[in-house]
């Protein structure tokens, strides 16, 4: 898209957030609607569940979940440090990896896809 249409497509968008109020506003129009919102009277009750819903006071915590095990990772962390590599370590190990990764990589090629 050229630049015009860039600009265009953003006033649209920017123009269609404002009438739908899908944009947060901003610091003016929020002092308005804190002036226009009535007073809501709130007994202890409710001021108290609020303060424990925003402080996570009373509420069970959920539990921590401890390690997973995977397995065996090994093959998987073979072939990253083949792929990460530093460029200036070229040893015979490292290249007999890269050349059994990519022979692996063109048999899956070579694999007929199923078709629907």
């Amino acid at each position: 898209m050229s630049d015009n249409m860039d600009k265009f497509w953003d006033n649209v968008s920017n123009e269609l957030r404002r009438a739908l109020h899908l944009r947060p506003l901003n610091a003016d129009e929020a002092e308005q609607a804190c002036k226009e919102a009535s007073d809501v009277p709130l007994n202890r009750d409710q001021i108290e569940a609020i303060v424990a819903s925003a402080t996570g006071a009373g509420s069970d915590p959920e539990p921590t979940p401890g390690p997973v095990d995977f397995g065996s990772n090994s093959e998987v962390e073979d072939e990253m440090l083949v792929l990460n590599r530093n460029a200036a370590r070229k040893t015979p190990e490292v290249q007999r990896r890269l050349d059994e990764l990519r022979r692996k990589l063109l048999e899956d090629d070579d694999d007929p896809q199923p078709q629907d």
